[in-house]
């Protein structure tokens, strides 16, 4: 497991109003958020955190991560380190 007992996600009211997130989109967004919003850090812990904190199957969380993409609330990067391929995500605030 990943995920730390004393680990620990906000979730802020803007999230859900303006940004109309609800469910593991919203936890997942708010992870990234926090880890990403004094915009020069990323979120770069893997998918498999995302999907344990979220509670979803790993390729949920890729395909919540790539719709939130999609839908301009993200940012993605990605790097290779050693044959292996790491996404960096950044949370755009928007609304």
């Amino acid at each position: 497991t990943v995920l730390k007992d004393s680990d620990s996600v906000t979730v802020q009211g803007w999230m859900v109003k303006e940004l109309g997130l609800r469910g593991s989109s919203l936890l997942i967004y708010a992870i990234i958020y926090g880890c990403s919003q004094n915009g020069k850090d990323d979120y770069h812990a893997g998918y498999r955190y995302l999907a344990e904190f979220a509670g979803i199957r790993i390729d949920s969380a890729m395909n919540v991560t790539r719709k939130l993409v999609e839908a301009g609330l993200l940012t993605k990067e990605v790097e290779e380190i050693n044959n292996t391929i790491i996404p960096h995500f950044k949370a755009v605030r928007r609304g």
